[in-house]
């Protein structure tokens, strides 16, 4: 029987789970990014911004019953490293990398890389805080990382609405989230 004083928790843990939780947050910023504008981005791509949202959750919906097999067989690390790198290349399609707005075609690949990576910061905190936190902190661990998504689409909101004031700061816009993601 192993007791709980056997256990070194390293201090570094908290940054690791702040680093996930900045994933979270950003994957919904990404998904809700012109939730805001939807009558500007329309304009601008002449396409509804809702749409991309859709395609979004039903690219997550599918990786959700992808993710326990990739992560057991990858390991969270390296599971969270690869989905990070998905969500940096699916912001970057998406933003035209800050320059331009790229064609629908590019929005839509890029969502979908976004939506196929989320489910590795959305489903993670839990494995996280069973791993590398005290049972005492396990509650805070997984509700931070957790709500992070919540301040996500707050961002989207709230820094959408007020930077994106006409069709030319959409892509400046996309390419901050880009910026953020890697990170």
């Amino acid at each position: 029987d192993v007791s709980a004083s056997s256990y070194k928790l390293y201090a570094s843990r908290w940054l690791h789970l702040f680093l996930l939780s900045i994933l979270a947050l950003v994957s919904d910023w990404a998904c809700f990014a012109t939730a805001a504008v939807p009558s500007t981005f329309q304009q601008a791509t002449g396409h509804e911004s809702a749409t991309l949202i859709d395609i979004f959750l039903v690219s997550n919906v599918l990786s959700c019953f992808l993710y326990t097999d990739i992560s057991r067989r990858l390991g969270l690390r390296n599971s969270t490293v690869l989905a990070s790198g998905l969500m940096f290349f699916g912001c970057g399609l998406r933003s035209g990398f800050g320059l331009h707005i790229p064609a629908y075609a590019w929005l839509v690949t890029g969502t979908i890389l976004i939506g196929i990576a989320q489910p590795f910061f959305q489903c993670a905190p839990p494995l996280l805080s069973a791993t590398w936190f005290a049972t005492s902190e396990r509650s805070l661990a997984t509700a931070t990382a957790l709500n992070a998504n919540q301040l996500g689409i707050a961002m989207a909101f709230v820094v959408g609405a007020a930077s994106v004031t006409d069709t030319d700061k959409i892509a400046p816009y996309l390419g901050l989230i880009t910026l953020t993601a890697g990170f």
